[in-house]
């Protein structure tokens, strides 16, 4: 039953992959179902759009109100496709395969992890 649950909205999102380095695309996540994500990408680098089959991760920033603190969805997905629309920017179709609800201030606070100079090795 809530395979067929569709909702359209406007939330902005980022989209990223990769190790060393790791892409990080800014968009808007404008079609949400519990098994599938679409991000809308706007100026972005053709070559930079991940291809069908790349395991990607959607971070959507969540609406909050004066009762409840900001949330992110951060899901684990694959891209199925990238369709380029008419001025609408590059649109990205996603499978999910993973998802939770995390606190957005600690999301933002266990991506800014300072690396640790020399990793403890002297000569």
């Amino acid at each position: 039953m809530l395979k067929n649950l569709r909702t359209d909205l406007e939330l902005p999102c980022r989209l990223s992959w990769g190790t060393d380095p790791k892409i990080q695309l800014r968009g808007t996540a404008i079609e949400l179902r519990p098994d599938f994500v679409t991000v809308r990408l706007e100026d972005s680098d053709p070559r930079l759009v991940p291809q069908p089959g790349r395991k990607v991760e959607v971070a959507i920033d969540w609406p909050a109100d004066a009762r409840t603190p900001e949330k992110q969805l951060t899901c684990r997905a694959v891209v199925e496709r990238a369709l380029e629309g008419i001025g609408s920017g590059v649109r990205v179709a996603c499978a999910i395969r993973r998802g939770r609800f995390t606190d957005a201030k600690r999301a933002a606070k266990t991506r800014a992890v300072p690396a640790i100079s020399g990793g403890g090795w002297t000569m």
